[in-house]
């Protein structure tokens, strides 16, 4: 089985192309593509200019790490021994937690208002509006109606063996989030990015499996927190230790294109709308 938007690295590592190259339905020209790539490039370069330099970000997160694992064996230990003797015991131990626990204090604060600083330069504004005219000119090419439907997905690398294909798990998260579109037209279901469509006759579409496995994501990319009442079914309300989102459970829609078989992988909380484009039920997998 291929993957719509999965690269296929069980033989060539160093693969880059999704497994449905050459099965688009339209796709925007090279020229295109590149300056959307451009686009991308500039926005993320942008973020990080609203964020503190690298070391001092893995900086901040071993200081959080340390307090954590400080106050987790003061608490541990509070049954047997008084703070005073562990005091006593392991003076060092206090310590580096009050300075670590303030310097993560001070990296916060700077981070908070370094943040501030470049959301009112006006920076931000204009890599926005660059980014929204070349993916509205895709729109445009890719031929993709105002009633299309703004939903998450997944892209992602993966092995196969034995005839399951097993996605790689990276320090990003098991998948990376993208934004697609999904709507009905001609017949079809139609599934798009800003580079290419895929048109998906009904009678090709098989079935969507919800996958009860918790994964996490790379980002969140959604207006709305991941904490918002909507998706508190399908995600859970914390970040971890490491700031990862977890999900508890995600979808597969399977389905042939050209005669191959296919699948498209989106979190849970896209269920409904693709059921309620595509007419399928939903069913559970282990």
């Amino acid at each position: 089985m291929k993957e719509l938007y999965g690269i296929d690295v069980t033989t060539v590592k160093n693969n880059d192309d999704f497994d449905s190259v050459s099965y688009e339905t339209k796709k925007i020209s090279e020229e295109k593509r590149e300056e959307i790539d451009s686009a991308v490039i500039d926005a993320y370069a942008a973020d990080e200019k609203a964020e503190l330099p690298l070391a001092l970000r893995i900086a901040r997160w071993i200081c959080a790490a340390l307090v954590l694992v400080t106050v987790a064996g003061i608490i541990r230990n509070i049954g047997d021994l008084s703070l005073s003797q562990m005091f006593k015991n392991a003076p060092w131990l206090f310590v580096s937690a009050l300075i670590t626990g303030l310097a993560w204090i001070v990296l916060t604060v700077l981070a908070q208002r370094k943040k501030k600083e470049f959301e009112s330069s006006g920076e931000l504004e204009k890599v926005s509006e660059d980014v929204n005219g070349v993916m509205e000119e895709s729109r445009r090419m890719l031929s993709i109606p105002d009633g299309a439907v703004n939903i998450d997905a997944f892209t992602y690398k993966y092995k196969s063996k034995e005839g399951e294909n097993k996605i790689i798990e990276t320090l990003m998260g098991h998948y990376m989030t993208v934004s697609n579109y999904v709507f009905v037209e001609n017949g079809c279901f139609c599934i798009a990015d800003a580079y290419s469509r895929f048109d998906i006759r009904f009678s090709d579409l098989k079935s969507i499996d919800i996958v009860n496995k918790r994964m996490y994501m790379s980002e969140w990319i959604k207006e709305e927190p991941f904490t918002d009442e909507a998706y508190k079914d399908f995600v859970y309300p914390k970040e971890d230790n490491l700031g990862r989102i977890w999900l508890r459970s995600y979808c597969v829609l399977r389905f042939t294109l050209q005669g191959d078989e296919f699948a498209f992988r989106f979190p849970t909380y896209e269920l409904a709308t693709i059921q309620s484009l595509t007419g399928l039920r939903a069913e559970n997998a282990e």
